[in-house]
């Protein structure tokens, strides 16, 4: 997973005409992990070719065995795709760099190459290199809540849980995980089934005590991050019949059900004292640390 921004390999340049009855021939195979489609970014860009703009960046391609590979341009060659569909007898002119024979890591580094100038999300980059994340793999074939790249509204994010894992496990706990999408990808590529197994156990504990995901305000990401903290240094003392327990005595609480509103890392902390300090008590022996 080092220097994964790192390309050598060179392009060629060309300039090619598509049309309507090209769609139809598989111009272009797209990546098996290329990042989400936003319909937001299409529809712009299909209102714009038919007010008669054009996008002046090239597409990206990888040629392999004829194959034409379609790195970096699904956006636009979608909006093309729509507006050559309604307008059957026109052509757009485009430019495309072609590489050749690039490897599947090769691939990707020319991804991250050319999306310099265009912001991707964490969840963009992690979908690059899904294949390649040992933890994704085994926690979207087997988990106690549905775990997938993007999240939605039934399953939570993959860098959600495996942040706040990696956050609780830290040397020093912030609050949170701080690192950038490139290295988040290196650091969860190095967990193994062992990890695997506490991040399982915890969202065990999780759904036990706070229920199914969908629309459950513990899942947001404070709630979580620091429910993980307490789980992590916790769990090996406490039953999981105990840990729920305790949980469900939060769930209970407005309070501490507010508290998981707020953001940021500082607020993380506060949460966290809040927490324990509402599950301690008075207790002369904390069960919390």
């Amino acid at each position: 997973m080092k220097n994964v921004n790192n390309l050598t390999v060179g392009y060629k340049t060309k300039k090619v005409k598509v049309r309507a009855d090209d769609l139809d021939k598989g111009f272009f195979s797209t990546l098996v992990n290329r990042r989400k489609i936003m319909p937001s970014v299409v529809k712009s860009l299909y209102r714009g070719m038919l007010n008669g703009e054009h996008f002046e960046s090239p597409l990206v391609v990888n040629v392999v065995n004829g194959e034409k590979r379609l790195i970096d341009g699904n956006h636009r060659w979608e909006a093309m795709r729509q507006f050559l569909i309604i307008n059957n007898k026109k052509s757009i002119e485009i430019t495309i760099h072609f590489y050749e024979d690039l490897s599947i890591s090769e691939e990707k580094a020319a991804y991250s190459k050319w999306n310099k100038g265009r912001k991707q999300s964490t969840n963009d980059v992690i979908k690059q290199y899904e294949d390649d994340i040992p933890a994704l793999l085994l926690l979207k074939k087997n988990s106690p809540i549905p775990i997938t790249v993007y999240g939605g509204v039934g399953s939570l994010s993959f860098y959600k849980i495996i942040s706040s894992y990696l956050a609780a496990k830290a040397k020093t706990w912030g609050g949170g995980y701080s690192e950038n999408a490139f290295t988040f990808v290196e650091h969860a590529t190095e967990l193994g089934h062992s990890a695997v197994a506490e991040i399982r156990a915890f969202l065990t504990d999780f759904k036990g005590a706070f229920g199914p995901i969908k629309n459950n305000p513990w899942a947001r990401t404070t709630p979580l991050v620091v429910l993980m903290k307490l789980w992590y240094d916790n769990h090996q003392k406490m039953t999981p019949v105990t840990f729920q327990r305790q949980m469900k005595r939060l769930e209970k609480d407005k309070a501490a059900e507010n508290l998981g509103g707020l953001t940021g890392r500082n607020s993380a902390m506060h949460v966290w004292r809040e927490y324990k300090r509402l599950l301690n008590g008075d207790r002369k022996n904390p069960l919390f640390v």
